[in-house]
C-alpha cells in the first residue's frame, strides 16, 4: 500500500474494492483524530458490483442557445463516438416535465472541512434563507453533511423545504473544522474528501434512478507540482484510484456538480478554470495527474456543472437542479473489457441547428478478471 500527498492508494483491484466499498484504510501517516479517523475508516457493506457497468447509461443535457430544453428527439437524431467508434444506442426522454416523471434525486452535500468557517456559516444562512423562501422543491432532495466526524446524510429525500430546515438546525457546524486545526495539511483534506465521497457512492448506489450531488466546497488543493515528481508506480496507483472512483460514481448514477461557496470572490480563483485541462482521460497511467482528482474535474466529467463567480446559493443550487427538468438517457454496451484498464473518451453530437450537449465526458472499464477480483 502507498499513501501518496495524503490519499490512499493502493495497486489495483485493490483500490477498486476499497473505492467500490467507500473504504480506504487508516494510517498513521496523515494525523487525524480518533473520531474522524473511526469515521472515515468505517464504511458500509459494499454495494457496487464492478461487473454490472458493461451497460453504459448517460444522461445527456440538450439545449438551444438560449438554454431551453429540445424535446422530442429520437435516437436518430444523436450521434455516439466511444474512442472515436460510432455506437447504437437506445434513447428516451426524461425528467421533471415528463408527465411528472421524476426518477432523479438531489443530495446537497454542506462541506464543512475545506472551507473556512465562516464561508461555511455565510453558506448556511443563505442556505437557509433558501429554504424559507422555497415552496415545494422540484424533486426529492437530502442534505448531506461532511464535517471532521465524517459523512452523514440527514433523513429521506423530501420535496418539503421545512423538513430540511429541520434537519439543518439539527446539524450545526461545528467549529472544530480542518481548516483551523494547524496540523491538518491540504493532503489530509483532499483524503478525507475523496473517502467521503467514496461512501457516498455507495450509499447511493442501493437507490435507484439518478442522484444529483451539489457539492457546496471550494474544493481541494490541485497539487499542481507534485504530479511531475511522481514515479511511474505512483502514476499506476493514481491511475487505478481514479479508474475505480469513476467505476463506482457511474455505478452509483451520480451526476456531480461543484458549487463554490466564495461566490464572486473567487470568479477568477485558479481551480474554478484550470481543471478544464483536465477533462480528457487519463488514458494511461503515464497521463495520470493529481489535477484530475480536483472537485472541479471530476464534476465536469460527470456531466455536471462548476458554478461560481456569485454571490448567491440559491440561485447556484437551482441552476443544478434544473439540470432534472428535462434530459435525455442514452444507452448502449459498452466494448468488450481488455486486458488493461481502458479508458473511453466520448463524444455526443446532436443533429439539431444551434444544439447544446452537455454530459460525462467518458468512461472506464476495469479488466474482467481483476474486476472479479475486485468486486464485493
Amino acid at each position: 500500500m502507498k499513501l501518496i500527498l495524503g490519499l490512499m492508494l493502493v495497486s489495483f483491484p485493490y483500490a477498486a474494492t476499497y473505492v467500490a466499498a467507500g473504504q480506504a484504510p487508516a494510517t498513521g501517516s496523515t494525523p487525524v483524530s480518533t473520531t474522524a479517523g473511526q469515521a472515515a475508516a468505517v464504511a458500509p457493506a459494499a454495494s457496487v458490483d464492478l461487473n454490472d457497468v458493461r451497460t453504459v447509461r448517460l444522461d445527456v443535457i440538450v439545449t438551444d442557445k438560449s438554454g431551453t430544453p429540445i424535446k422530442g428527439l429520437k435516437a436518430e437524431d444523436f450521434t455516439i463516438l466511444d474512442n472515436k467508434q460510432r455506437q447504437t444506442v437506445s434513447v428516451q426522454e426524461s425528467g421533471i416535465s415528463q408527465a411528472g416523471d421524476i426518477t432523479v434525486e438531489a443530495y446537497i452535500l454542506i462541506d464543512a472541512i475545506n472551507p473556512q468557517i465562516s464561508t461555511v456559516a455565510s453558506e448556511r444562512h443563505d442556505l437557509t434563507a433558501y429554504l424559507e423562501a422555497a415552496g415545494t422543491l422540484p424533486i426529492p432532495t437530502s442534505l448531506v453533511f461532511l464535517t471532521p466526524d465524517g459523512l452523514k446524510i440527514q433523513g429521506q429525500s423530501t420535496r418539503e423545504p421545512k423538513i430540511l430546515l429541520a434537519n439543518l438546525e439539527s446539524n450545526p457546524t461545528s467549529t472544530r473544522t480542518f481548516q483551523n486545526i494547524s496540523y491538518y495539511s491540504a493532503e489530509a483534506l483532499r483524503e478525507k474528501s475523496l473517502m467521503a465521497m467514496n461512501v457516498l457512492a455507495v450509499k447511493l448506489a442501493k437507490k435507484p434512478g439518478r442522484k444529483l450531488v451539489i457539492w457546496l466546497s471550494p474544493g481541494w488543493g490541485s497539487f499542481i507540482f507534485q504530479s511531475s515528481r511522481m514515479s511511474r508506480k505512483n502514476q499506476e496507483e493514481l491511475f487505478s484510484y481514479e479508474a475505480s472512483l469513476s467505476v463506482a460514481l457511474r455505478a452509483a448514477h451520480v451526476t456531480l456538480y461543484s458549487v463554490d461557496p466564495n461566490g464572486a470572490e473567487c470568479v477568477t480563483c485558479s481551480r474554478n478554470s484550470y481543471y478544464k485541462n483536465y477533462l480528457k482521460g487519463p488514458f494511461t497511467p503515464g497521463d495520470a495527474d493529481h489535477n484530475d482528482l480536483m472537485l472541479q474535474t471530476l464534476a465536469a466529467k460527470t456531466g455536471g456543472k462548476v458554478v461560481t463567480g456569485k454571490n448567491d446559493i440559491a440561485g447556484m443550487i437551482d441552476d443544478c437542479l434544473v439540470d432534472a427538468r428535462h434530459y435525455y438517457v442514452l444507452t448502449f454496451e459498452a466494448p468488450p473489457a481488455g486486458r488493461e484498464i481502458t479508458f473511453h473518451e466520448l463524444k455526443v453530437e446532436v443533429d439539431k441547428p444551434g444544439a447544446q450537449v452537455r454530459t460525462a465526458t467518458g468512461y472506464y472499464t476495469l479488466p474482467e478478471v481483476q474486476a472479479e477480483k475486485a468486486k464485493p
